[in-house]
């Protein structure tokens, strides 16, 4: 997994793909108190992350999606809340790739770090976005959630 550490408004997230059994360890020596996978629960990560990540003293939370459709502003919205919870952070955002990671990134930081649009996509690119129609979602959400606060 190439994992990427970010500073988020003075909190650490750490995203990246999917992380091996040892990794998900050094996160938890590291301080990293929640993990959040992006995968369904039936997409396979070789070993149950969940009584791993729990064994080690960290939240885990799956809020799994696999293609466009499944990701809802449910998943955004939960997600955007887990990373602005300061009792959530230093924290762990992952799936297989790292390519959903990216579509949650990009609308975390268009609508909590007030990041234009445009720099967020680039951003999430580097993440590790691959699939236009996941940043579109996002691009969607995100467009849905600011006109709320007008």
């Amino acid at each position: 997994m190439d994992m990427q550490t970010l500073d988020v408004a003075g909190g650490g997230v750490l995203l990246g793909g999917q992380p091996s059994p040892d990794e998900l360890r050094w996160a938890a020596s590291a301080g990293l108190r929640t993990v959040v996978n992006l995968r369904e629960a039936c997409e396979d990560a070789g070993f149950d992350e969940c009584a791993l990540v729990t064994s080690l003293g960290m939240e885990y939370w799956n809020l799994g999606f696999k293609d466009p459709d499944t990701l809802t502003d449910d998943v955004f919205d939960r997600c955007r809340l887990l990373m602005v919870d300061r009792s959530k952070v230093p924290l762990l955002l992952h799936c297989a790739s790292a390519n959903r990671v990216g579509a949650v990134w990009l609308a975390h930081r268009v609508l909590d770090c007030e990041v234009p649009y445009d720099d967020a996509l680039l951003d999430a690119v580097e993440v590790g976005l691959r699939t236009a129609a996941y940043a579109e979602r996002a691009r969607a959400y995100t467009e849905r959630r600011m006109s709320l606060c007008r």
